[in-house]
């Protein structure tokens, strides 16, 4: 990052990854696993990394 002048990168999961056509269990999983990671990069470097995370759409109750 530092060598192409990048100071921070949020990070986020790529659309093919919101498994919004999945079934909701598998949709709620996924989410978690893929949030999960994403925050502990960012947590482990917090001035290099900023989260974008992702929410299982099909079951609004669990994406509030």
């Amino acid at each position: 990052m530092d060598s192409l002048g990048v100071d921070v990168q949020v990070i986020s999961p790529y659309a093919g990854f919101y498994n919004y056509d999945l079934p909701v269990a598998t949709a709620k999983a996924t989410s978690v696993d893929c949030n999960d990671e994403i925050h502990q990069m960012s947590t482990t470097w917090p001035d290099r990394f900023a989260s974008l995370g992702t929410l299982p759409m099909q079951d609004p109750a669990a994406a509030v």
